[in-house]
């Protein structure tokens, strides 16, 4: 036998194992190829969702975006805070006209205290 000969079946038994890892890569390239459409598919929903969301918190849904909401709220919390500090300050102007209408009167009632004995002294001589 030449050389040639005996080189044949090794030949012949790479090319087998060169096809049988060719159908191996196949397989591994399909799998992968149906992954990445997954995940492509995945993406374009993910993308959709983030343009709607994106939709509601900038420009609203048939009612005020979140973010003017949000202002909204801010603005209302503030205008509240103004009340409250303007509440407790007519409360304390409250309390202090109180205080000044009992020292008035503590005055009045004082005056009169002092003048009823001259007026008694003034009626009985």
């Amino acid at each position: 036998m030449s050389d040639s000969e005996n080189d044949t079946p090794s030949v012949w038994s790479l090319l087998s194992n060169l096809r049988e890892d060719i159908k191996s890569l196949d397989f591994v390239l399909d799998k992968v190829m149906t992954q990445t459409a997954i995940v492509l598919t995945k993406v374009e929903v993910l993308d959709k969702k983030t343009a709607l969301l994106s939709k509601l918190l900038t420009e609203g849904n048939g009612q005020k975006s979140v973010l003017a909401q949000i202002a909204e709220f801010n603005a209302r919390i503030k205008d509240l805070e103004e009340d409250g500090t303007s509440a407790a300050s007519v409360q304390e102007k409250s309390a202090e006209a109180g205080k000044a209408r009992w020292v008035a009167i503590g005055k009045i009632a004082g005056i009169i205290t002092l003048t009823i004995p001259g007026l008694l002294s003034f009626f009985t001589n």
